[in-house]
């Protein structure tokens, strides 16, 4: 068993990408940044996320049980540090984006990522 230093080192070497995760339920809608994300499946294919417990987006996702994964383009440090403010203090930032509802789940489409999925919830573990 690795001591708790030595696990901490250790885990901060994991690399992540970073990801804008949107949801909409009721005409309201949510942006935020995620960098746990994975494919933990091909057939079916699934991803699985890491939310934080008092997200307003995490909200929105349970209410609708949906949500949509874009990726970011490495040279989009600045349009992911305006997604990545508080919802509680900036609640209108998806405005500065260029966004249109899917066809499909009515969440809002970033239109300058390098692409995107849209997601079905199938299952939450709820973790600290």
């Amino acid at each position: 068993m690795l001591n708790l230093q030595a696990k901490r080192s250790v885990l901060r070497l994991f690399t992540y990408g970073m990801y804008a995760v949107t949801s909409q339920h009721e005409n309201r809608n949510g942006v935020f940044l995620a960098n746990w994300l994975s494919q933990c499946s091909f057939e079916p294919p699934m991803l699985m996320l890491a939310v934080e417990n008092d997200s307003t987006t995490l909200q929105l996702i349970q209410a609708s049980g949906t949500f949509a994964v874009h990726v970011l383009a490495t040279g989009q440090r600045e349009f992911a540090g305006m997604l990545g403010k508080a919802s509680r203090t900036n609640p209108r930032k998806l405005d500065a984006a260029r966004w249109q509802p899917s066809a499909v789940t009515q969440n809002p489409i970033l239109q300058d990522t390098l692409g995107y999925v849209e997601c079905r919830v199938t299952g939450q573990t709820d973790a600290g």
